[in-house]
């Protein structure tokens, strides 16, 4: 199916370029499960790629913005976007790459697709259990039809991609999650600073009960963790990348007590930030 220029292409700002011909012979869709033992530095390419975090913790960068990634995660990378990501504690993720040629024909212009495919914000979703086992299986089934490549694979992978893209698609448009995006993005430009989460839900038109359950349905963490996680994924890369103290990066990624801060990274990560500074190294 030919869409023209119906679907956009970003340019992307740097980082590697990932040539298609590693995943892509006679097929227009590839998938994979991987397991991140070591960093992947910052990358794009000329193919979609939608991304489904089966298991671990993962911290990522996706155009200049930081989270940490976790089991039920779903996200997809535009053509152009960079992003990178920064193994903590045993990842495991599904990697779908497809061109849009693939899309079975009026699928691309469902509006929960549409928003995934060409949506102007980051749109990461943190699907249900149920769900992420449903798609667990058409991922699966997309692996083995790629190993055996039967008869018509081409074909199965392309309709199973399509199954795929209305699931999420749907997800999307019945969560209401587009009213909590604004004070989400919020929390990560303004990370840094002393945040009151009611006041940020107010500020965006949310009730503070709403803003957590709309933010839980979302990401399937809190407003609070999701804060929390960002500032660990900041100091994460500090602990990497600067020879500072932990308890001035602690501050500078807006914790105010550094002990606080030490025994979150290593609930959260699986290490205390020396070890993780030293393991890294």
């Amino acid at each position: 199916m030919a869409v023209g220029g119906e679907l956009k292409t970003r340019i992307a700002k740097g980082g590697d370029s990932v040539s298609s011909d590693s995943y892509f012979q006679d097929n227009q869709v590839y998938v994979g499960l991987f397991p991140h033992q070591q960093d992947v530095r910052a990358h794009s390419h000329p193919f979609y790629e939608l991304v489904f975090f089966e298991s671990g913790l993962l911290n990522h960068m996706w155009e200049g913005k930081r989270s940490i990634l976790i089991a039920g995660d779903l996200f997809c990378i535009r053509p152009g976007e960079e992003h990178l990501y920064t193994r903590s504690l045993d990842a495991k993720l599904y990697n779908c790459l497809f061109f849009p040629q693939a899309i079975p024909p009026g699928i691309q212009k469902l509006p929960g697709v549409l928003e995934l495919l060409q949506g102007e914000g980051q749109l990461r979703l943190h699907l249900p259990v149920a769900m992420q086992k449903e798609l667990e299986g058409i991922l699966q089934r997309m692996v083995g039809e790629l190993e055996h490549k039967a008869p018509g694979y081409n074909e199965a992978l392309s309709l199973f991609l399509g199954l795929l893209l209305v699931f999420v698609g749907r997800f999307w448009e019945c969560s209401q999650v587009k009213e909590v995006q604004a004070a989400l993005g919020y929390l990560e430009e303004n990370y840094m600073q002393k945040l009151k989460l009611e006041q940020v839900a107010r500020d965006h038109k949310l009730g503070p009960d709403q803003f957590s359950r709309l933010t839980r349905k979302l990401l399937g963490i809190s407003p609070l963790e999701y804060l929390q996680n960002i500032r660990l994924s900041h100091a994460m890369d500090l602990l990497l990348k600067e020879e500072l103290p932990v308890g001035e990066i602690a501050f500078l990624t807006g914790f105010d007590d550094p002990n606080y801060f030490a025994r979150l990274f290593r609930r959260r990560v699986g290490l205390s930030p020396s070890q993780f500074r030293a393991a890294k190294g």
